[in-house]
């Protein structure tokens, strides 16, 4: 019966969780539109994402589009993660958010002139390459048709190793901030 129990639990968690709606998202690599970074020579450059959400019963299934033109990057990605309900108690009331972890493909692009060095000369052209993400969100309800989001991701970037051979920058992280509006409950 032991054994039981924390199957049981899970699956119990899971059915409970009763939110369920379809979403559409736009969000920023706030690191990068503010102070750039290394790729942009340090300065401010777009890098935004497109994405729609299904969530039901705590599953979320999401795809999107990300585009960073100023580095000649771009990925279409798709995952499915668990939504789960969190609460803090703050003096008499709590603070509710949400948490969603998530993994999955995405497949990149990049166009225009890669700085790609191979034995002292550059590659011109394009490339694609897939990759694998994971990562975890917080978002927190901030009317009944909008979501307020923070995003932290990891994922595999096997298009800077064919890029630049001899790096180490196999896994990046990147943060993002952004608004979901909830198209149907």
């Amino acid at each position: 019966m032991k054994k039981l129990l924390l199957p049981i639990l899970l699956l119990s968690a899971i059915c409970s969780a009763q939110k369920s709606y379809v979403s559409a998202s736009a969000s920023i690599d706030l690191r990068n539109a503010t102070f750039g970074s290394k790729p942009t020579e340090f300065k401010p450059a777009l890098d935004g994402t497109l994405a729609i959400h299904c969530v039901s019963k705590g599953f979320e299934l999401n795809a999107g589009y990300e585009h960073f033109q100023k580095i000649g990057f771009s990925r279409e990605f798709f995952n499915l993660g668990y939504l789960s309900e969190r609460f803090i108690p703050i003096g008499n009331n709590d603070l509710n958010f949400d948490v969603l972890l998530y993994a999955g493909p995405s497949l990149i692009h990049r166009f225009g002139k890669e700085d790609r060095v191979s034995k002292g000369q550059y590659i011109f052209g394009n490339s694609s390459h897939l990759a694998i993400q994971a990562g975890i969100s917080f978002r927190k309800n901030i009317s009944d048709n909008f979501v307020i989001e923070l995003n932290y991701e990891f994922m595999t970037r096997q298009d800077l190793i064919y890029m630049y051979p001899g790096t180490d920058k196999s896994i990046v992280g990147s943060g993002t901030v952004g608004l979901h509006y909830i198209l149907s409950k």
